[in-house]
């Protein structure tokens, strides 16, 4: 009221906001969209209450909106108004010239370093490559870094502002994604994978479903023997059309196009279901 909004679209990406959102649409009559980005049951840390929350926000939200086909299978069990709409990058934040090959590679992560890391893969990884630089930039919170701190040849250089991330990645000569396997990580699309993808980088992922649904562009493995022959595959020299390849896919999945879509079904006929993204 005070400040003459008149239509308007409540966005909830944590169930928690639910109440709030509840009472918005009662007293103003605006939407609610529920932008689910994760399998919260899937947290190491969660309450039944925001699991509660969650069904109650799902089953009322006027559209719902999902990054993956597991998250898709989920809400279409409770609401058919659904919205598959993965994530994306900022190309142009992300555009990087490529990077000349120095005599020590080195291999990189960034992003939240939590319990859904698996470290014993990147330290079974570094151990066996001493002759490689590990970086995996971001705080430590849940993750066990014992062993890792105990090797030379792995840093951590912290958490990085986002205006930062790019130089970051710029440093690496591959970048990697060693999630566990989880009921988390397997519904998970990992919004990095866009970033590295948009900066041209040649990226070796566990197979989590959406890495797999990548295809050609990454190069997927599951233990660290496995992992050692795809970076080593991977610092191999690249031709400009293979790294033209990445830069494509990324420059078609950015924000401003997911933007469009979710503008598109909102302002679209009511329809039992929706479905955007690649199959």
């Amino acid at each position: 009221r005070d400040l003459a909004i008149g239509p308007a679209v409540t966005v909830v990406h944590l169930p928690f906001w639910w109440p709030l959102a509840r009472r918005a649409r009662e007293a103003f009559a605006w939407r609610v969209v529920y932008d689910c980005m994760d399998n919260h049951a899937g947290f190491s840390v969660i309450t039944p209450e925001m699991l509660g929350q969650e069904g109650a926000l799902t089953s009322s939200a006027d559209l719902v909106v999902v990054s993956s086909p597991f998250l898709e299978a989920e809400a279409r069990r409770h609401n058919p108004r659904v919205l598959l709409l993965r994530n994306a990058c900022e190309y142009d934040h992300f555009e990087l010239p490529v990077k000349p090959r120095g005599t020590r590679p080195v291999i990189g992560y960034y992003g939240a370093l939590e319990d859904w890391i698996d470290a014993d893969l990147v330290a079974d990884l570094a151990e066996r490559r001493p002759d490689w630089s590990f970086i995996l930039v971001g705080r430590p919170v849940s993750i066990d870094t014992s062993r890792l701190a105990r090797l030379a040849n792995v840093a951590f250089p912290g958490e990085q502002p986002y205006p930062l991330i790019p130089g970051w990645l710029h440093r690496f000569d591959v970048a990697i994604i060693p999630f566990k396997r989880t009921p988390l990580t397997e519904a998970t699309n990992p919004v990095k994978a866009y970033e590295m993808l948009a900066a041209g980088k040649p990226i070796v992922s566990v197979p989590i479903p959406e890495m797999v649904a990548l295809g050609p562009l990454v190069r997927l493995a599951s233990t660290a023997e496995e992992m050692d022959r795809a970076i080593e595959d991977a610092l191999r020299p690249e031709t400009a059309e293979v790294i033209g390849a990445r830069r494509a896919f990324a420059r078609e999945h950015t924000w401003d196009r997911r933007f469009g879509a979710l503008a598109a079904a909102l302002n679209s006929a009511a329809r039992p279901s929706i479905m955007i993204g690649r199959s």
